[in-house]
């Protein structure tokens, strides 16, 4: 890195820690109106109760950390690896809290559309979050993660805007608060608001080492998808398949950017990894698509290890989207050889990992 470069970069990073920082008050206050932190979680039992009526199975430390939830006074931070029963643990939570105003989000579509309400009025936080959260005392988003210092700042502001007006939050994640946006040059500008969210939320690990997800209904939705390797026609025609001819090729425009599509029906859309992964897409783009079209294609999906980090980490992005919307999808695959991809790949594609093996696999 020459000089300039290097000064450049250091005068960006002061400047993110800078504006990171702005504003970082010590969190005081309590609830709403006064509500205690039992009201809106509900009591011990009907978290309980709520647990027992789902007619699933929970393991030693599933039931550990409801039990931990049960007796907390704060909200709720509940990390640990994929498919260990996050979600699980935060529709119990959500199903049991006495109140009439809650909203539940991935994390993803809660950031689209703070990202949205926030330039449509004018870039103010509070009226994009009211426009976001209306009335909800309880505020429940799942996956829970920073990688980009530009939506650092923008998650600060938005946690503080929601502790001050006393919005419960509670959140799944597979990082620790700790090891939220990683990247050595901007985490120490984002340990501020790291500390926010271990003052107002109680930090919950949820242990073990089963993947729940694997062996789960595969009968709809992103998990009756397939994971197709290497991709030969032979295999495509078993699915009722057909790679698009060239001329097929066209352009979409979900969010203003354009994007190259090998093919786009009324019951599907078909991609190459490269055009959708490679390409500076975000999950706005994902989502307005799977909004759309019911069925999705995407050829050519590399080994990991030939893939850039960036790529993986939409790629990651893509699959929460699917399966969040219950989108069903055929991966074509060059190779059947999972997903890890070692130092270079992100955290989040354990999560992925995790995701697509639900899939049925179809491979030679």
């Amino acid at each position: 890195m020459t000089s300039i470069a290097a000064s450049a970069m250091s005068a960006l990073r002061s400047m993110c820690i800078l504006y990171i920082r702005r504003g970082f008050r010590k969190p005081g206050g309590h609830m709403r109106h006064g509500r205690t932190r039992q009201r809106i979680f509900g009591t011990p039992d009907a978290l309980r109760r709520s647990a027992e009526r789902t007619g699933l199975t929970w393991d030693d430390e599933q039931r550990n950390a409801l039990d931990r939830i049960a007796v907390a006074e704060r909200g709720l931070y509940l990390w640990g690896t994929p498919g260990r029963g996050k979600t699980r643990l935060l529709d119990v939570l959500y199903e049991s809290a006495p109140v009439d105003h809650k909203l539940r989000l991935h994390f993803h579509e809660f950031f689209d559309a703070l990202h949205s309400a926030f330039v449509a009025t004018g870039h103010s936080i509070d009226a994009a979050i009211d426009r976001i959260a209306g009335r909800a005392e309880l505020l429940c988003f799942d996956e829970f993660h920073v990688h980009d210092v530009g939506d650092a700042m923008l998650i600060r502001r938005a946690l503080l805007a929601l502790f001050k007006r006393g919005t419960v939050l509670a959140v799944t994640s597979n990082y620790r608060p700790d090891e939220l946006l990683p990247n050595p040059l901007f985490h120490e500008a984002f340990e501020p608001t790291i500390a926010l969210l271990h003052a107002h939320l109680e930090v919950v690990e949820l242990g073990g080492t089963h993947d729940h997800r694997r062996g789960a209904d595969r009968t709809g939705g992103f998990a009756s998808g397939r994971w197709v390797s290497p991709g030969a026609d032979r295999q495509l025609a078993e699915l009722g398949l057909q790679r698009p001819a060239d001329d097929e090729r066209t352009a979409v425009s979900p969010t203003g950017r354009s994007i190259t599509a090998r093919q786009t029906r009324d019951d599907r859309i078909w991609f190459d990894f490269d055009d959708l992964c490679a390409a500076p897409t975000t999950p706005r783009d994902y989502l307005a698509l799977a909004a759309r079209f019911p069925l999705w294609i995407i050829d050519n999906v590399p080994d990991p290890v030939d893939a850039t980090p960036d790529a993986l980490q939409r790629f990651a992005n893509l699959v929460d989207v699917l399966s969040d919307r219950d989108v069903p999808a055929v991966f074509i695959a060059a190779t059947d050889s999972g997903l890890a991809a070692g130092d270079r790949a992100p955290l989040d594609l354990a999560r992925t990992a995790s995701r697509l093996g639900q899939l049925r696999r179809l491979t030679e």
